[in-house]
């Protein structure tokens, strides 16, 4: 399936074999995604052709992974990520496509197919995952696990990375148990953070089994701007609104307005491709030199999503780059407040084959077939 890129099986061993933390998922084997998640001492390459050759060694932990190990759990490589997790697929130049195990001639979807591959497998039971723009959701989806996007500021970025953007990280994961237990284990802000989220009232697995009394759910089992929705995944919202219903909760068509606005994925594509463009300079601080202009010709899916997107946002900064796209993000949050919670497809269509969502991006692009 080529879920797992960068391996570390002789470091992991001996981390098992040594003194572990006394965590809550002490000795459980665990893989980190190939995207910012910085372990120290081990390669991070960002799905990255020439990070992949130059093999840069990470210096320190980013936090959460400090919070991992912690937690006990004992790292063994990392998952396959598209560039800069850029697309909502996992075929990457660097390593190639990434498989579901379901079926080898589908897609496990992106950015974090190769998380999700890897644990749709069996290989471990819960692995590192991140998402700005579906990349846990979407995996998880299309693998059969459970994805979770916290809020904002739930847990730490720090310390290279802001909590203002799009993107939050923790796992996919087998059960709503597992993924509970996890965030329990790591959530919180760090030293610096930029949004910090409110404390829970008690343990996310305390939650779990819990009653919630009856709830008002909204249903969107219809594609909200009129286009095509595959009949699998509208037979899948439906099943999991029946389910709810036998629960005893209200379920009812509704759904946050600014899903149904023709101006939603323009301005979204605008902040994602303003990102995908700074990005592509987490590339040169690793190699510590800009990139050539044959590795930046290499950065085809980065170059996909910013050609198939309204114009980026002008800027070349962090900071310029959060004045910015702040107003656009508060555009994009969606708020129902007649329902708890809304159930809608993670995905619009069936699993694609691997190589033809990137081929629809450069047709949509205007680029030939062998174009990259």
């Amino acid at each position: 399936v080529n879920a797992v890129v960068v391996r570390w099986f002789e470091h992991a061993r001996e981390v098992a074999g040594g003194a572990l933390p006394e965590g809550p998922f002490r000795g459980v084997p665990f893989l980190l995604k190939d995207l910012y998640a910085h372990y120290e001492g081990q390669v991070l390459t960002n799905g990255n052709v020439a990070l992949r050759d130059a093999q840069p060694i990470s210096q320190g932990d980013t936090t959460l992974v400090s919070r991992f190990r912690a937690a006990g759990l004992v790292t063994l490589g990392r998952t396959n990520s598209p560039e800069l997790g850029s697309v909502p697929v996992t075929e990457p130049v660097a390593y190639g496509p990434t498989r579901n195990p379901w079926d080898l001639d589908r897609t496990p979807g992106g950015s974090s197919g190769g998380a999700g591959a890897a644990v749709a497998a069996g290989m471990v039971p819960v692995a590192h995952a991140s998402d700005g723009g579906g990349s846990i959701r979407i995996p998880a989806s299309c693998c059969g696990l459970v994805g979770l996007k916290t809020s904002l500021g739930r847990i730490t970025l720090g310390p290279q990375r802001t909590e203002s953007g799009l993107s939050v990280e923790l796992c996919v994961s087998r059960s709503v148990r597992d993924t509970a237990r996890l965030l329990d284990a790591v959530d919180g802000p760090g030293v610096g953070d930029t949004v910090i989220a409110p404390a829970p009232r008690r343990p996310y697995a305390d939650e779990v089994g819990a009653d919630p009394g009856r709830l008002r759910i909204g249903l969107l089992d219809v594609h909200p701007r009129g286009g095509s929705l595959h009949d699998d995944c509208v037979e899948a919202v439906r099943r999991a609104a029946g389910l709810l219903e036998s629960l005893g909760h209200d379920v009812e068509i509704g759904f946050p307005a600014p899903l149904s606005d023709d101006s939603f994925t323009p301005r979204f594509m605008s902040n994602w491709a303003t990102m995908m463009e700074l990005g592509l300079d987490v590339y040169a601080d690793a190699l510590g030199r800009p990139l050539t202009e044959e590795e930046e010709r290499a950065e085809f899916e980065v170059h996909l999503s910013i050609l198939t997107s309204p114009e980026p946002l002008p800027c070349r900064s962090e900071a310029e780059l959060l004045s910015k796209l702040r107003p656009g993000i508060d555009g994009l949050i969606l708020e129902d407040g007649s329902h708890r919670a809304t159930f809608l497809p993670s995905v619009w269509e069936s699993l694609v084959e691997p190589k033809k969502f990137l081929a629809e991006l450069k047709r949509k692009a205007g680029l030939s077939e062998d174009h990259w």
